[in-house]
């Protein structure tokens, strides 16, 4: 297990530890590139990309709203720095890893609230697009990848009015 980020009042963390269930035990990994906050209101995306590195996307920095990406890169144990998000999320938003390797970003919210913007990454360029956005602004929408590779994206919390839970739901299709 990988933990990345923290919090201690003010500030954040670059440093990364990785848990192994055998021994028990924690050891120090390679650091962050940005410092990243992960509190009870603000954290960074994280996915699983198909070759085992890990994500990690956008979150709270000392700066504010982060839309900086990284992946951990398993077999060197380090950090790299990978395309920025195109809009920036601080908190509330899901990334699920598809089934062709891409990475669907949804939901979550900037310095204005909930956001309907959605976007992909691609692994192999690096980069993120702007897809189709969800008929909702949701802050914390719950994901799940199916087995016919959409994305259920469901309820969440909306802006309108004054930050109402949906209980509404919708697909999102890579195709």
């Amino acid at each position: 297990m990988l933990v990345a980020g923290g919090s201690a009042g003010q500030s954040g963390f670059t440093s990364a530890e990785l848990y192994d269930p055998a021994s028990g035990s924690w050891s120090l990994t390679g650091a962050m590139n940005v410092t990243r906050q992960n509190d009870d209101v603000c954290c960074p995306g994280v996915a699983l990309l198909l070759d085992g590195d890990v994500l990690i996307a956008g979150g709270s920095g000392p700066q504010g709203v982060l839309s900086s990406a990284e992946v951990y890169r398993v077999a060197t144990g380090s950090w790299a720095a990978t395309g920025d998000l195109v809009l920036g999320r601080d908190a509330g938003f899901s990334l699920t890893s598809l089934l062709d390797g891409r990475v669907l970003v949804v939901g979550g919210r900037d310095d204005w609230g909930p956001l309907a913007y959605a976007e992909l990454y691609d692994a192999a360029t690096e980069a993120w697009t702007r897809t189709n956005d969800l008929h909702l602004a949701r802050m914390s929408p719950a994901t799940s990848l199916l087995a016919d590779g959409r994305v259920l994206v469901a309820g969440g919390e909306m802006l309108q009015p004054p930050f109402s839970v949906s209980a509404t739901a919708e697909t999102f299709s890579p195709t």
